[in-house]
């Protein structure tokens, strides 16, 4: 009787338990709210600015993109960040709007499946972070974390880049971040160049090019030292 009374208490305690690990499991992948309608093909990310003791940036991306179905918005995701601009050679853009983590361009003309286009955009402010994921400033060091475990979908590559936010979605990426002579910039991926930017400053370009998720793109910013 012992032995049954033990086996149903631990039945009882271990079926609620289930569902909410089943539950977690299935918010860590919620899918992104643009990822039906934007396939992000390439991203260039220029953080121009990391201002370590305002804990602020101020950065520029151009992302590559091709529609999913015909539109005349563009959805993106950037999270906390305020845009000032965007831009495109390819086609005209009328005007854009943000609400919540959601960025609209809207565009002078539909967009087919077919067409490939280049926007870019320009922002900046106080990135988003929680004590896992996002963008972090600590100790005269910047660098972003792209999971956040307190988020849901947990991707935060919108902490510090406007994107296709999604786990499935994949791109090619560069990534450019200009600093004090006195400090390093890194990426993910191959060291593609180190250039002077003026103002006793310079530009390490990183390059990757096999396509990755968001929340694999990666950035970091301080005194670090290189071998």
């Amino acid at each position: 009787m012992k032995f049954l009374v033990l086996a149903l208490l631990a039945f009882l305690v271990y079926k609620p338990a289930a569902a909410q690990h089943q539950c977690s499991h299935h918010a860590s992948f919620s899918k992104s709210p643009v990822a039906d309608t934007i396939d992000a093909i390439h991203y260039a990310i220029h953080l121009q600015n990391i201002d370590f003791e305002q804990q602020t940036i101020q950065a520029e991306t151009h992302i590559r993109l091709r529609p999913k179905m015909t539109v005349n918005t563009i959805p993106l995701e950037l999270k906390a960040l305020q845009v000032s601009s965007v831009s495109s050679d390819d086609v005209v853009v009328t005007g854009f709007s943000q609400s919540g983590d959601l960025l609209r361009i809207n565009l002078s003309e539909s967009l087919l499946e077919t067409d490939t286009v280049t926007f870019v955009i320009a922002y900046g402010g106080s990135p988003f972070h929680e004590s896992w994921g996002g963008f972090h400033f600590s100790g005269g060091y910047a660098f972003n974390l792209g999971v956040g475990f307190e988020s849901d979908p947990h991707n935060l590559g919108k902490a510090w880049f406007p994107c296709v936010d999604d786990f499935k979605d994949r791109a090619t990426y560069e990534v450019f971040i200009t600093l004090p002579d006195n400090l390093t910039g890194i990426g993910g991926g191959l060291l593609a160049s180190v250039s002077d930017a003026g103002n006793n400053q310079q530009t390490w370009h990183w390059q990757l090019n096999q396509p990755i998720p968001t929340y694999l793109a990666s950035v970091a910013a301080g005194d670090y030292v290189l071998y």
